[in-house]
């Protein structure tokens, strides 16, 4: 078949990208379906658009694994998110060089 311009793009560059379309851990709906991680999440149908991710509490996360693009160097990326805050407080985005986290 042929593909749509934006289908080529975002084949060709999108790294990763979540639907939450599903109840499980997240899965990687991109092009990489690379790996994911989670703790103290639960879904909810009151997204953007339709379903999400509600973070518990302070220890909750998603880690995203495998995004060797990010450590290019003078390499551009972006992140996207729509949230809507019951807090004020805390990391949204943590970018780490390191499985664990550390800097």
């Amino acid at each position: 078949r042929a593909k749509p311009a934006c289908e080529i793009l975002d084949d060709a560059s999108l790294a990763t990208h979540y639907t939450f379309d599903s109840t499980l851990i997240p899965n990687d709906s991109g092009p990489n379906s690379l790996n994911s991680t989670s703790q103290s999440i639960s879904f909810t149908s009151s997204g953007h658009l339709a379903n999400a991710l509600s973070f518990a509490n302070a220890t909750s996360f998603l880690q995203i694994s495998d995004l060797t693009a990010l450590g290019t160097v003078n390499g551009s990326f972006s992140i996207s998110l729509w949230i809507r805050p019951t807090n004020l407080s805390g990391t949204l985005v943590f970018v780490s060089q390191t499985p664990m986290g550390s800097i």
